[in-house]
């Protein structure tokens, strides 16, 4: 019979507090509950106490380790409970003996995949109890039966704490999802907390004090911080992580940018002097850029003294001095620290013809000694690695990293896990660039206040390339028109997607953690188009310091049929949208994304043998379907209207191909 629910105790020294732990379990109303205590390494008689418990209770069952840490308890525990519901309980905690019976029927009655319940502290240094005012912010919980962060998402983190003790866990949802404790020291409550929160469904609360936290206690699980200040920094990065891994980092990013920032602050807080002062140099350095706070606001913050507060540490400013004026943390950044302006990342497989002029051009560039060139060798097996360990040996400065062949897109992603400048470009290596590229695409980007700037490009074809294809390629990358202006809808499809006559501020890309999709022929686009919808201005010049090989066996150039190609044209396009989608800003992308699709459907249908058009043509129906079309269709243009209207309809691929044909005449 399976257990209404399982109770996982990580165990570690804790033989003053374990017993009215363990009574307050084993009293509880609700009596089909297993038991699991994990002991971690215990030098104390801690397992003797165990043993004692577990041999009058059958439901309580030990587990022994070296010690490991509080999570990798609790993950062992998890792998072990075969309960409905999962509860964790410290060993220095007690639960109110009617604890797990009113949880279980809150949350099994409302169908929910969390509840939650209020606690109350007790101080052992000091005999008192209070009730934890801090763990519900009431203000938020929406008045319903359950909710979940669709229903709050600009204050979803300001809810609750990342506490694993005053909740209970819908085994299923916790499982069907991977979730589970990382590794860390200290703080991995926080990120196996809130990814449950945010990837919950149905969330519930009980408003009644369910359970006693004990502090005051120097071997508490909560008091390796000062020997590992970083943790919680991690634990941020790995809640980031899945929230994007989920799709649902953009519709929480405020929230969870405005927790990032109270949690560090605190974390900073609790640390000695010397820790402390580690700590700050590298959020400063780069923390903050990881997390996807440095361009965070004063008046974007839901605290301004905590905003405040946690400037003034990483700036070592007068606290005064600070709230006086109003600026990006990228600023302050900049003005402390010596950092290197830009980042290049040059993704590399089997270029040993090019690679060699390609890296020249690089490291003679103007003020090359203010960047950071990382070359990503993608598993080549030339001689490109040998190459690059040549030129390391000149430069020692150059950054080299070895991996298995993962394709363009991981190992561009790979070097922007690195990346620490303030601002990005990507080169391919078998291209190679102007002396002064970089140089004037930073004067522009920082002079005109913009949030990517983009050169011209110089095709530079080989013997035997097609002329007609040399002819396609300038058109899609000209630049009409030198410019500097506001992101406008048009922009969305005017704006060539290469990612390689650009830079872009690493403050965007990692506050939106915009990367490019795997296994994709045409993962720029994705990683532009996303990028745009986030940024405000662009400037442009028509100086073309860009050079682009056209090789006849690139990947790119081929004319084959294949249906791979057509495919990835959809789907880099079905990604476009889920972007805009989750950047809440669908009713002003709209159209320009329908043009989008509008394109690369045509590409698609001319990309794919034409015994495939059937099968191109049912993927699109079946998006515009999933994409609720029929209810946007009046806000696109009547040509993109009639064009998809007729793929909806079933019409013959020859006559989609007329209409697109029409409307080219048309423009």
């Amino acid at each position: 019979m399976v257990p209404k629910a399982s109770v996982i105790i990580p165990v570690y020294n804790a033989e003053n507090h374990l017993p009215k732990c363990l009574d307050s379990l084993l009293n509880q109303s609700l009596k089909d509950i297993e038991i699991i205590c994990i002991n971690d390494g215990s030098t104390d008689a801690s397992l003797h106490i165990l043993e004692q418990y577990s041999a009058s209770d059958s439901r309580l069952t030990i587990l022994s380790q070296s010690n490991a840490g509080a999570g990798a308890a609790r993950n062992r525990g998890l792998e072990l409970a075969s309960g409905e519901y999962l509860s964790f309980l410290d060993a220095d905690d007690w639960f109110d003996e009617h604890m797990l019976e009113k949880a279980y029927t809150r949350a099994s009655s409302t169908h929910s995949d969390i509840c939650i319940f209020q606690a109350t502290q007790f101080d052992e240094s000091s005999g008192k109890t209070h009730p934890i005012t801090w763990g519900f912010n009431t203000k938020w919980i929406p008045a319903k039966e359950t909710f979940s962060h669709d229903d709050v998402p600009k204050h979803f983190f300001q809810i609750f704490m990342g506490w694993a003790w005053d909740k209970v866990f819908r085994t299923e949802f916790i499982r069907s999802h991977n979730l589970e404790f990382p590794p860390l020291h200290n703080s991995e409550d926080q990120a196996f907390v809130f990814s449950a929160l945010a990837l919950a469904k149905s969330i519930t609360t009980l408003k009644q004090p369910l359970l006693t936290q004990q502090v005051g206690n120097s071997s508490s699980l909560s008091n390796s911080r000062t020997q590992h200040s970083l943790c919680f920094y991690e634990s941020l990065l790995i809640l980031k992580q899945n929230l994007s891994d989920a799709n649902i980092l953009v519709p929480l990013r405020q929230s969870f940018a405005n927790w990032a920032l109270e949690y560090t602050r605190w974390n900073l807080l609790t640390l000695a002097p010397e820790e402390k002062k580690n700590a700050c140099h590298f959020l400063r350095e780069e923390g903050v850029f990881r997390l996807g706070i440095a361009d965070m606001t004063w008046r974007e913050a839901y605290s301004k003294r905590q905003f405040n507060q946690l400037r003034s540490l990483l700036a070592e400013f007068p606290e005064k001095r600070i709230a006086q004026k109003i600026f990006p943390w990228t600023r302050m950044v900049s003005d402390l620290i010596k950092r290197p302006i830009l980042s290049i990342i040059i993704p590399i497989y089997n270029v040993e013809n090019y690679l060699r002029p390609c890296l020249d051009s690089i490291l003679n560039q103007q003020n090359a000694q203010d960047y950071e060139i990382i070359c990503v060798n993608d598993g080549s097996t030339d001689s490109s690695a040998s190459i690059l360990e040549e030129y390391q040996i000149t430069y020692p400065s150059l950054i080299v990293i070895t991996q298995c062949n993962k394709g363009l897109s991981q190992a561009r992603n790979t070097g922007l896990s690195i990346a620490k400048g303030t601002y990005i470009g990507f080169v391919d290596s078998d291209d190679f660039v102007h002396p002064h590229m970089f140089l004037e695409l930073i004067q522009l980007i920082k002079s005109k206040r913009t949030d990517f700037a983009i050169c011209g490009t110089q095709l530079e074809p080989e013997a035997n390339f097609p002329s007609n294809k040399i002819e396609e390629f300038d058109n899609y990358l000209r630049i009409k028109k030198k410019r500097t202006k506001r992101i406008s809808q048009k922009d969305y499809n005017n704006i060539n997607c290469v990612v390689w006559n650009k830079i872009f501020r690493r403050s965007i890309i990692e506050q939106f953690h915009i990367r490019f999709p795997g296994g994709l022929l045409y993962e720029d686009n994705v990683f532009t188009k996303k990028y745009i919808i986030y940024s405000k201005r662009y400037t442009a010049t028509l100086h073309k310091m860009y050079h682009y090989r056209l090789r006849s066996k690139s990947l790119m150039n081929t004319e084959t049929p294949c249906l791979k190609n057509a495919e990835d044209h959809l789907r880099a396009a079905f990604i476009a949208y889920k972007d805009i989608e989750q950047s809440n800003r669908l009713p002003f992308w709209i159209n320009s994304f329908y043009r989008y699709l509008h394109l690369e459907t045509i590409h698609a249908l001319e990309d794919c043998p034409s015994n495939k058009h059937g099968h191109i043509l049912a993927q699109i129906r079946s998006f515009l379907l999933s994409c609720n079309y029929h209810a946007n269709r009046n806000r696109i243009s009547p040509t993109h209207m009639h064009f998809f209207d007729s793929i909806m309809k079933e019409k013959q691929t020859t006559d989609i191909k007329e209409i697109w044909n029409q409307f080219k005449k048309n423009k």
